[in-house]
């Protein structure tokens, strides 16, 4: 099926394109005014844009999917917090793993949220308390 999307999405732009081209044709040939011609490009090119942002909706993207198991937090996530309760720095975090800091930071930001916390210390006490920490 992910094959297909590529030659789908290729042919409907090729047929709005041979629209467009239609319209143009039918405007410089004095068959439409100007308001007319405007009109109808600005119709197809928000027609396609909200086509687009439905379709873009519908997929399942890393982010939603990501937050989709019920605040149970990744093996990467249960390590970032261990040291969170080591007392251990985002910039010491890091280097242990040998990954960016932004990295640290953002797995942080999810594990706030499938907790339901905002800062370190809630984090380390709620994971406690479902026993995500030993």
């Amino acid at each position: 099926m992910r094959r297909w999307i590529p030659l789908t999405v290729g042919l409907a732009l090729a047929a709005l394109l041979a629209a467009m081209k239609l319209l143009e044709f039918a405007f410089f040939s004095y068959r439409l005014n100007l308001e007319t011609y405007l009109g109808l490009v600005a119709l197809v090119f928000m027609s396609l844009g909200i086509g687009i942002t439905a379709w873009i909706k519908r997929r399942p993207g890393k982010r939603q999917a990501h937050f989709e198991d019920d605040g149970i937090l990744s093996r990467r996530e249960r390590e970032i917090l261990e040291r969170i309760a080591m007392g251990f720095t985002n910039s010491e975090i890091a280097e242990s793993l040998c990954v960016s800091v932004n990295t640290i930071k953002t797995h942080t930001r999810n594990i706030y949220a499938k907790l339901g916390v905002s800062n370190r210390a809630e984090a380390v006490f709620r994971a406690k308390q479902k026993e995500e920490l030993g």
